[in-house]
């Protein structure tokens, strides 16, 4: 069931997650994923939909906030723990099937990109924990 406390945790988590999202791959990682984009030429786009990445990042919100209600999270550190674990298994999931089905990453940005989600959606899990935590509905 949709709660009231899962849209705000939603919303906040998204939030969170378009922040550092933004500091771990554009700032931080940008200059290494532009590197290790595998074979493929043409794919990155410039500039990015920014659009689609907010879809994407209210997804994942959706998703992390979700997931997390139903584990019954409601400490900021149980958050960031289960958040960065729903990042690893994410980010693998998804790079190793990309990796094994395209030119266009390396097993080094795979690598990089397991470590990034698992920041950026630990510290996105311990936002939706705290807000879910919070009395009343």
């Amino acid at each position: 069931m949709i709660t009231r406390k899962c849209v705000l945790a939603t919303l906040a988590a998204f939030v969170t997650m378009y922040a550092l999202g933004y500091a771990i791959y554009e700032w931080i990682l940008g200059s290494f994923m532009a590197e290790n984009v595998g074979t493929a030429t043409g794919v990155m786009r410039d500039p990015p939909s920014f659009l689609h990445i907010s879809l994407g990042q209210l997804a994942g919100a959706g998703l992390l906030a979700t997931v997390l209600s139903w584990k019954g999270v409601k400490s900021a550190m149980a958050g960031a723990r289960a958040g960065a674990a729903v990042g690893l298994l994410l980010a693998a999931y998804y790079g190793f099937m990309m990796l094994g089905t395209t030119n266009t990453t390396t097993m080094e940005a795979v690598f990089a990109d397991v470590v990034g989600s698992m920041v950026m959606l630990g510290g996105a899990g311990a936002v939706v924990a705290v807000v879910m935590g919070r009395g009343g509905d």
